[in-house]
């Protein structure tokens, strides 16, 4: 979870699941739902650690009955006929029927008042009168903390934010990490950038060319942070661009296989695409590479492979 710098009070959520199930829920109606926010920077009995005390939160209230049919069975399975104006682009939301049975959606689009689009193909089968509803923990960052720059300087974190909710009777107590970043994480790469790499993908998997693009970017931050760097301080070089391109292909072509020589294809490009990861970070770095700093926005100048070394 992650804030931004010097852009005042900011949203914050999180998804509820269930403790047995692990599946996301909807808390229990009338139930208290908490969050609190520490600066684990500093001990339990500095006033700077308390950012934000216990505080009541809500769950999403959208909710809106579907126009017509959805799911696996439909000719475009990522179609939700409902009015999602009110609604909010890559959050998560459930689809419920009327047995109960339900699914998490992201958006990916909306249509005005006809329509929305899941990043993933629904796994259901639902009609009119059924349920898109809004199922997140909605809280704020406070924009003083947010806008603190000796605080964004000495690291931005980590924050830990406590949310508490009752699920079928049973409280859960959720923690989740927080960092405010002086910078954006967004992909840097687009679906033409990818499709030009194999632009038969068009016809074959034009539907999940953005579930690609997402996948790899989370795998090139995770490889970030693994290597203890701090991503939103890394921008991402045309090497770096490459290889996601060949990540996200590669995904693509394990999605759509149609036989070996599709598993074979992912493989050469997943591999080609970490050895190309793997040069940014272990020292053979395009000339162009650099790294930002958390104290100005200029990049700093000495060589990357100083600044990522093994030894």
């Amino acid at each position: 979870m992650r804030a931004i710098y010097n852009q005042g009070d900011q949203r914050i959520s999180v998804v509820p699941i269930h403790p047995v199930t692990g599946a996301p829920v909807v808390v229990d109606s009338g139930s208290d739902v908490t969050v609190s926010i520490v600066d684990l920077r500093w001990h339990d009995q500095a006033t700077q650690h308390t950012v934000l005390a216990s505080t009541t939160v809500t769950q999403d209230a959208f909710s809106a009955a579907l126009t017509g049919s959805a799911g696996y069975s439909q000719a475009s399975p990522h179609t939700i006929p409902v009015d999602a104006s009110a609604a909010a682009l890559g959050r998560t939301y459930l689809l419920e029927d009327a047995t109960g049975q339900r699914e998490a959606v992201q958006l990916r689009s909306i249509n005005g008042t006809t329509s929305a689009f899941s990043v993933h193909r629904l796994r259901r089968n639902y009609v009119a009168t059924d349920t898109l509803r809004g199922v997140e923990l909605v809280a704020t960052f406070p924009s003083a903390e947010a806008n603190d720059e000796d605080s964004v300087e000495d690291a931005g974190g980590p924050y830990l934010a406590t949310w508490t909710y009752v699920v079928d009777g049973q409280t859960v107590v959720l923690p989740t990490e927080l960092w405010v970043d002086r910078y954006s994480l967004t992909p840097p790469i687009d679906d033409a950038w990818v499709l030009m790499g194999q632009p038969t993908m068009a016809n074959r998997a034009r539907e999940d060319v953005s579930p690609a693009i997402a996948v790899s970017w989370q795998d090139w931050l995770a490889k970030l942070e693994s290597r203890g760097e701090d991503p939103s301080l890394f921008p991402p070089s045309h090497t770096v661009k490459v290889a996601l391109r060949k990540l996200a292909l590669s995904y693509l072509n394990q999605w759509a296989s149609g036989g070996d020589a599709d598993n074979d294809l992912a493989r050469e490009l997943k591999s080609e695409a970490t050895d190309l990861f793997n040069d940014v970070l272990t020292g053979n770095v395009p000339r162009d590479q650099v790294k930002l700093t958390r104290d100005d926005v200029s990049h700093v100048t000495k060589p990357v492979v100083d600044l990522f070394s093994l030894t």
